[in-house]
């Protein structure tokens, strides 16, 4: 069975859109902490789509910095792996002591079992 979610935070008030991202979708949905850090008003624009033990997100964000410390890890145990692939302005993360970044396209392998 495959399972649809869109999301465009042009539907929101703009003043509640960061925080209606944070609390439906980052804590709630995947355990991580986030916060905005670009200086034009925040927008999110994303699809999800699951096809069983897969899922697919296709998102559009402006600069957010994601972060699943050890508390959120204990509290919603994962052993997902995220591919973050990115088709512009790069993507950048830290885990287990390694640090990774990606300009422009490119991708990225996190565990969802260990803080970043």
């Amino acid at each position: 069975m495959i399972t649809e979610l869109t999301f465009d935070s042009d539907a929101i008030a703009e003043c509640d859109r960061f925080e209606v991202w944070r609390e439906m979708f980052c804590s709630k949905m995947w355990g991580l902490d986030i916060a905005h850090s670009d200086s034009r008003p925040f927008f999110a624009r994303c699809r999800f789509v699951s096809l069983g033990a897969v899922e697919v997100i296709r998102s559009e964000l402006n600069g957010l910095d994601f972060s699943r410390t050890p508390r959120r890890v204990r509290q919603q145990e994962s052993d997902d792996f995220g591919f973050h692939l990115s088709l512009s302005g790069g993507v950048r993360a830290v885990q287990a002591g390694c640090h990774a970044e990606v300009r422009g396209a490119g991708g990225l392998l996190l565990a969802g079992g260990q803080p970043y």
